[in-house]
């Protein structure tokens, strides 16, 4: 095995606070495969703390600088051990060239004031959110892996394409104006002409900035405008290099003379937005790449980074039209469809984004971005397979981003190939180990095969990860529900509600959550939240009018069953819910007609079953209650009402004991429930148990005081035991109640 990649991390102890963070951050990098040295972990008391550096610093293959503004000041000034660490650094860097080794970490305040001036050039990676970016953080862990981004393709003018993740924007740089062929001179014969010529040293500035040597070149154009200030190329090209140093006031202020010198350089507006763009500016931006389009409109290039801009700022129909332009100035720029194809995603236009995608892949069908987003884009409308096909193609072109493997895992699941979902999860957690959504999707796949607690796992890790995002309580909360842990579902629900008040299915799972732990005002309230957030489906009314039934709501429960079945006409439980309400209403021809209709669209529907054991006998059909009653227990062997409506058959037919066993099996299953008390004290009054039916009777009346029957199975208790005047008073109370 190789040995792992070794980083030294040169930080300063600013307080407790970054401290802590900067062990936790070695621990990640530790976690995720490196080799991360901490002077706390490795310098013990009585080691030399100068050998202990120069070592660190030169045997790692990378070093981190941790960069705030304490930081800088140390090493700029010299101070304590990251002073010490700042001169092995510098030496390190001047000695051998190796720039690339020392990588800046922004943690606090902004790069002006936090990057020691040995850094003020390089590109930083932006830690500074709390808890960091995830997509900045995975930069970071590809470039120590030397895993960079796959450069864009070639196109009508030079390109350079800022990749993420999952979203990749684009848009092109212009190359340093150089002055009229007659002028021009080959970079090696600069050397030896006179050094105080202002075009030629402005040509070898321009061929030290094309190898990428920026310092140099603006060393020679500095010295060319020292020579003339008036020649305008030259701030042109010194604010290029500025730019790419990520020094962009400076840049700003050589575009800034650059206008004062010659007013209508259509370049030089186009590239000042594109720095405005860099730091934030977009307004600045767009006007600058407005100007650039009016003094040249065929400038497919302004049109392209304005749009660029525009999509950046939530205005993605000004974007379209931008990009329509560029298209039609430069037909054959993939990037120019590309960016198109990313305003059409973000506005829905998702058939029009995939043509775009197409069309970007067809002229550059070795850039593995464009395969992801539109795989992206397919899975959105429901292609799956096609949406594979397409990531398949992004990892096979070298794109690693954790991002493809979860995207594609969500299509993989949504096509019920669970398995090969959980692959690509694992694959996803491999590169990102504090992935959420890997570690969600994954938990739902587990909880699709019902290994459940392997999916709880996976969601209390989502939740300790992303504690701000609302699915993964919501879908714990599933887990919960199924393991019929109700409390704990409920407590997520609530989480989820907080995080994400205007999704109706949070409030729907929530509504049936407390529907089944009794909490029915609630209920209603939720399934009501979920209506006017746009969920009318039939189950949401049918479900709302089971707890306004159980509220006592009866008329109101049907007027959303009938809404339901007016939504769905072959929804069998509506049918039986409704039919359950009218027997109640004693409307028991219609409730007939609708349990009838439940049991014919679901022969196994237990409810309807129950429902039309009583109808039946209500009509003397004493067979078929009894058949209704026998298959609703098989049906549902643990619902108290099959028992209890079963006694009552039986008491018909005079199988007592049958009946005896059927409602104590009913008060077992439910011992809050009134109605097995009562229909065992008419059993046990049958067979002239008086005692045992007036308990019966008495525990009715507690569980229930507003229902008559139980005062009358009193008075008919008395009154078969001779004693009329205390029979006569029960039935009185019967009658008041009544």
């Amino acid at each position: 095995m190789a040995e792992p990649t070794q980083v030294f991390i040169s930080y300063s102890w600013d307080n407790d606070a970054h401290r802590a963070w900067v062990e936790e951050f070695a621990t990640r990098l530790r976690s995720d495969g490196f080799n991360a040295l901490l002077d706390r972990w490795e310098a013990a008391p009585g080691d030399q703390l100068p050998e202990f550096m120069e070592q660190a610093i030169r045997n790692s293959d990378f070093v981190l600088v941790i960069c705030t503004p304490g930081y800088k000041t140390r090493f700029d000034e010299r101070q304590g051990g990251v002073g010490y660490e700042g001169a092995v650094i510098t030496a390190e860097i001047l000695q051998r060239s190796s720039h690339s080794k020392f990588i800046p970490i922004l943690r606090k305040g902004n790069w002006r004031e936090s990057a020691p001036s040995s850094f003020a050039g390089k590109l930083y990676v932006d830690l500074r959110e709390d808890p960091f970016s995830q997509d900045a953080y995975c930069d970071l862990v590809n470039t120590l892996h030397g895993v960079r981004p796959q450069a864009p393709p070639i196109g009508v003018s030079p390109a350079m394409v800022v990749e993420s993740a999952q979203v990749h924007t684009g848009h092109y740089r212009k190359v340093p104006q150089q002055q009229a062929d007659s002028e021009r001179t080959e970079p090696d014969e600069i050397n030896n002409q006179c050094p105080n010529a202002p075009g030629l040293l402005n040509n070898r500035g321009i061929a030290h900035a094309l190898a990428g040597r920026h310092r140099e070149a603006i060393t020679d154009f500095s010295k060319a405008i020292e020579l003339d200030p008036q020649v305008p190329y030259s701030y042109y090209n010194r604010a290029l290099s500025y730019a790419q140093l990520a020094r962009y006031d400076d840049a700003l202020a050589d575009y800034g003379r650059l206008f004062e010198i010659q007013s209508d350089v259509a370049w030089g507006y186009v590239n000042r937005g594109t720095v405005f763009e860099q730091i934030g500016e977009h307004n600045l931006a767009i006007k600058d790449f407005s100007r650039g389009i009016e003094l040249d409109p065929a400038d497919a290039l302004a049109y392209s980074n304005r749009a660029v801009v525009y999509n950046a700022t939530g205005r993605s129909d000004l974007a379209v039209r931008d990009l329509d332009q560029a298209a039609k100035l430069e037909p054959h720029q993939p990037m120019v469809y590309y960016n198109r194809a990313l305003a059409y995603s973000r506005l829905g236009q998702i058939e029009q984004a995939i043509d775009d995608y197409t069309h970007a892949i067809d002229l550059a069908p070795s850039y593995a971005p464009a395969y992801n987003n539109r795989g992206t884009a397919r899975s959105a409308v429901f292609q799956f397979e096609e949406a594979i096909a397409d990531f398949d193609s992004a990892v096979g072109l070298g794109m690693r981003a954790p991002s493809v493997y979860t995207n594609r895992a969500i299509c993989y699941s949504a096509i019920g190939h669970y398995g090969q979902a959980i692959s690509d999860c694992e694959q996803a957690i491999r590169l990102d180990r504090h992935s959420a959504l890997a570690y969600l999707i994954r938990g739902f796949c587990h909880s699709r095969l019902d290994d459940l607690g392997r999916a709880l796992e996976d969601y209390n890790l989502a939740v300790s990860l992303a504690p701000d995002n609302s699915m993964a309580y919501y879908y714990r909360a599933l887990v919960y529900r199924r393991l019929g842990e109700l409390w704990d579902a409920l407590a997520d629900l609530n989480c989820a509600i907080a995080i994400d008040a205007e999704t109706a299915d949070l409030y729907e799972t929530r509504g049936m959550t407390l529907t089944e732990l009794g909490e029915h005002i609630r209920a209603v309230a939720d399934y009501t939240c979920a209506i006017r957030l746009g969920m009318e489906t039939a189950t949401v009314f049918r479900n709302r009018g089971i707890s306004l039934y159980r509220l006592g709501k009866h008329r109101d429960a049907l007027q959303d069953f009938d809404q339901a079945i007016q939504l769905d006409r072959e929804y069998a439980l509506a049918y039986s819910s409704r039919g359950g309400v009218k027997f109640e209403l004693g409307i028991y021809r219609e409730a007939y007609e609708d349990v009838n209709r439940a049991i014919e669209l679901d022969p196994v529907n237990g409810d309807a079953h129950i429902t039309r054991a009583v109808l039946r006998l209500l009509k003397k059909d004493i067979a078929g209650a009894l058949s209704d009653a026998n298959r609703a227990i098989d049906l549902c062997p643990d619902d108290y009402r099959a028992y209890s409506n079963r006694a009552i058959v039986r008491l018909e037919t005079q199988d007592f004991a049958g009946a005896l066993s059927d409602a104590d099996r009913a008060i077992e299953l439910c011992p809050g429930d009134f109605t097995s008390y009562q229909n065992r004290a008419a059993v046990r009054l049958a067979i002239q148990d008086y005692a045992g039916a007036w308990d019966d009777a008495s525990r009715a009346i507690e569980l229930n005081p507003q229902d008559p029957r139980a005062y009358l199975s009193k008075a008919l208790i008395l009154r078969r035991q001779g004693k009329i005047e205390e029979a006569f008073r029960w039935l009185e109370k019967a009658k008041t109640i009544q």
